[in-house]
């Protein structure tokens, strides 16, 4: 294992494993491929015993010959290893038979815990093409690999070959790949995920079910300190995020006089809604301000999907100035933004920088606001 990237890296701790691994809870050294702890002959030299039974992925028996191949290929410089700094004081690892390892270090220093980060592939499979081998990678893990999309999903199966101390939990993990935060919380709220790493501290009690309402008071008061940072220098657009109508209207008419360059609405929530009363409900609030409006959508939270078919209408009519996808619908993203080339006034802004590139083929200024390309939004 030779991978530096840290989404590989956590996968390839599902995939593969060392003669040693940390406990994920309390970080102390267990034995993984090991039968034991290594056991220490003396100051610089340890034995590993093999698991019994260990196979790889493919049915194939691990050997020493595979530890020692997946140590050396870590140590070789031209193989530049992020784990190599980890294990500089190993010297040789030599197979001593088919199920033992002989390591001589260096110097004396704290192998057990250094030595967790190597872990063992099958040199019949990687020698001969190291490139096919890092496309699809067979291990002796709880987990085996099935497939990976670029920024989309790595797949795993639970191993029937396992035999160690630690199986798999899940038949089967998927892993979304979402580098947006919000994306991510967006995926936790609606359920298509279980769980999420890299939480913004603002979503916490959310997601913790003690979800923050501000009062009118606290609202008003942010939308103040907001524009007063803005300065004019780029616009502010004040969240009228309530579940009514004539609520929303009263909000953002009170986010107007205090300032704010353009409200922005969701679909009615609390109650089960429809794309004609979504329709009518964005009219209504547009009609009651001389303020651009953008729509927000936001499913995880309102709990209704605002669909390129509803929006791109309201925009062709002047009702819309724009809409801030949060929805981690990449597919509805395109069509909007696709539908929005012959809208020159209408903006689409997003969050996720996985859609920049697709967004500025489509329209160049689709990434940014009517009037510049940064938003404070004060919700």
């Amino acid at each position: 294992m030779i991978t530096s990237g840290a989404t590989p890296y956590a996968a390839d701790m599902h995939i593969f494993e060392g003669l040693v691994d940390l406990d994920p809870a309390t970080l102390v050294v267990r034995p993984a491929l090991a039968t034991e702890m290594p056991k220490k002959i003396n100051a610089t030299t340890y034995r590993a015993t093999l698991r019994k039974g260990a196979t790889f992925h493919d049915g194939s028996p691990v050997t020493a010959d595979d530890v020692v191949f997946g140590f050396e290929r870590i140590l070789d410089p031209k193989n530049s290893s992020l784990m190599a700094q980890f294990v500089p004081l190993v010297d040789t690892v030599k197979a001593v038979d088919a199920g033992t390892v002989e390591f001589k270090l260096k110097y004396r220093s704290r192998f057990l815990s250094r030595i967790a980060v190597a872990r063992i592939v099958p040199k019949e499979i990687v020698e001969p093409d190291p490139k096919a081998f890092d496309a699809k990678p067979v291990g002796s893990g709880p987990y085996k690999f099935v497939e990976a999309t670029r920024e989309d999903k790595i797949v795993f199966e639970a191993s029937d070959k396992y035999n160690g101390a630690h199986p798999a939990k899940a038949k089967k993990m998927i892993w979304r790949l979402m580098s947006d935060q919000s994306a991510r919380v967006s995926a936790m709220e609606s359920g298509r995920v279980q769980a999420i790493e890299d939480v913004p501290y603002i979503d916490v009690t959310r997601l913790a079910g003690e979800t923050a309402y501000p009062t009118p008071g606290q609202q008003n008061e942010v939308i103040k300190v907001i524009t007063a940072a803005a300065a004019g220098q780029v616009p502010v657009l004040g969240g009228a995020i309530e579940t009514t109508t004539n609520r929303a209207i009263e909000r953002a008419r009170a986010a107007a006089g205090l300032g704010a360059d353009a409200v922005v609405v969701t679909a009615p929530f609390c109650t089960r809604t429809h794309d004609t009363e979504v329709d009518r409900r964005i009219r209504d609030v547009s009609a009651a301000l001389d303020l651009p409006v953008l729509a927000y959508d936001v499913p995880a939270c309102v709990h209704s999907k605002l669909d390129p078919e509803l929006l791109l209408p309201l925009a062709a009519d002047g009702v819309l100035a724009g809409v801030k996808d949060s929805s981690g619908d990449d597919g509805s993203f395109r069509r909007l933004a696709i539908g929005a080339r012959e809208l020159p006034e209408f903006a689409v802004l997003t969050g996720p920088t996985g859609r920049v590139p697709y967004a500025q083929q489509v329209r160049s200024d689709s990434i940014g606001c009517p009037t510049g390309p940064v938003c404070l939004a004060a919700d």
